[in-house]
């Protein structure tokens, strides 16, 4: 019968260990932009939040485009071990800079979108506007260029600014620009969430959803 207990007790005792080692290890993932592995995951596709269950902790954030994605990528990321809540702040692929957004956009716009940037992971289209620029430590330099050195810097403009939910189709995520000094004339953004399709559309802080944004374009060629 001791034999027993002592086996019980030594058990709970690995658990334990187990389980805050565990608990510890993916809040420092997390912490430092990395998906938590000691959990099961699940999806929710109407909320876009990704839920991730340890033994000893919940956590959980809001996708972005995909729940593929790294957590550097995501927003609103959320850690409880036990009955704590352990703040996690936010990392960024090396793009924590100050800048500023400058457009042109077009006069009496008719157009369609247009391809500004794309490689196998992701296309930008532009919508009435002439030119897009980052303005930082007083040069200005066009969008592509920051693109093309790392195309994650997309992810970094959506997060300053305003997620305005999912648009009538229940999958493509709608942002617009806050009400500060980031962009010069206001912006507005959709990011597509369909299968094989993740494009990005930039325009106007009065730009709709329209017909051709979100369907497939055969407009790319590696």
């Amino acid at each position: 019968m001791r034999d027993a207990l002592k086996t019980i007790k030594n058990l709970l005792i690995i658990i334990l260990i187990l389980g805050f080692l565990t608990a510890g290890i993916d809040y420092l993932r997390m912490k430092s932009g990395e998906t938590p592995i000691f959990n099961i995951k699940k999806y929710n596709e109407k909320t876009s939040v990704q839920t991730y269950r340890g033994l000893f902790y919940i956590a959980e954030r809001t996708v972005t485009a995909s729940p593929n994605e790294s957590l550097v990528d995501s927003t609103n990321m959320k850690y409880k071990i036990l009955i704590f809540d352990v703040s996690v702040p936010r990392q960024f692929k090396d793009l924590a800079m100050e800048y500023t957004i400058e457009t042109k956009e077009t006069e009496n716009c008719t157009e369609n979108s247009k391809l500004y940037y794309a490689d196998k992971e992701i296309k930008v289209y532009t919508y009435c506007l002439d030119k897009i620029s980052i303005k930082e430590k007083n040069k200005s330099k066009e969008l592509i260029e920051y693109l093309k050195k790392d195309n994650t810097f997309i992810d970094d403009i959506d997060s300053k600014l305003d997620y305005e939910g999912l648009y009538s189709d229940s999958t493509t995520l709608m942002f617009k620009s806050k009400e500060d000094n980031f962009t010069n004339n206001g912006l507005r953004m959709y990011r597509c969430n369909k299968p094989n399709i993740l494009d990005v559309y930039i325009g106007p802080e009065n730009m709709t959803m329209q017909q051709d944004f979100c369907t497939f374009k055969d407009d790319y060629s590696s």
